[in-house]
C-alpha cells in the first residue's frame, strides 16, 4: 500500500516506512525498473514454425504466375548447436523502428523433435525442381537486352578528373 492510499487492507509501520523509503528514492532520482510483460519461449518458437501464407508468390509449377502458396518452417535435421536469434524489433505504423520491450524467459532444455520435418505431407504439392544452370541461363537471357540497352557512357569531363586525382 502507497501513503495515502484508502484501497483497504492493514498497513504495518515496517509496510508504511518501507513506501516512504521507495517514494523518497524515487524523488532522489532513482528509477525502479519497469515491469515487463513475460512472452514464453515457446509461443516465439510457434509463431516462427506457424504456417505461413504467401499470397503473392510466383509458383514455378504455373510458368511463373501469382498464386496463393502456404510456407511452414520444419528441421530436415537438428545441428549439434542450435543458435536462436530473437527478433524484438518492428516497424511502427508511422515506418520508423520499435523495440518490443518483453522479457522472454529461455527454457534450461529445449525439446524440439515435434518440428523434425517428415517429408511432404498428404495433399501438398511440392514446386518443380529447375536445374541451377537452366535457370540462371534463363535469367541471363532475359536481362542481356535490357542491360546492353542501359549500359551508361561514362563522362569525358569527370573521368579526367578522377584521373587528376
Amino acid at each position: 500500500l502507497l501513503p495515502g492510499d484508502s484501497s483497504g487492507g492493514s498497513s504495518s509501520a515496517g509496510s508504511a516506512a518501507g513506501a516512504a523509503a521507495a517514494a523518497a528514492a524515487v524523488k532522489a532520482g532513482a528509477a525502479e525498473s519497469p515491469v515487463l510483460p513475460v512472452v514464453p519461449f515457446e509461443a516465439c518458437l510457434n509463431k516462427f514454425t506457424a504456417a505461413e501464407v504467401l499470397g503473392d508468390y510466383a509458383s514455378a509449377a504455373l510458368g511463373g504466375r501469382k498464386s496463393t502458396a502456404s510456407r511452414t518452417a520444419r528441421f530436415a535435421s537438428f545441428p549439434a548447436v542450435l543458435v536462436l536469434v530473437l527478433k524484438r524489433y518492428y516497424v511502427a505504423e508511422d515506418w520508423t523502428p520499435k523495440k518490443l520491450e518483453v522479457e522472454v524467459p529461455m527454457p534450461e532444455e529445449l525439446h524440439i523433435e515435434q518440428l523434425r520435418s517428415s517429408g511432404a505431407q498428404p495433399g501438398e504439392q511440392l514446386q518443380p525442381e529447375e536445374p541451377a544452370a537452366a535457370a540462371a541461363d534463363a535469367r541471363a537471357a532475359a536481362l542481356a537486352p535490357a542491360a546492353a540497352a542501359a549500359a551508361p557512357e561514362p563522362d569525358p569531363v569527370i573521368v579526367a578528373q578522377l584521373v587528376s586525382m
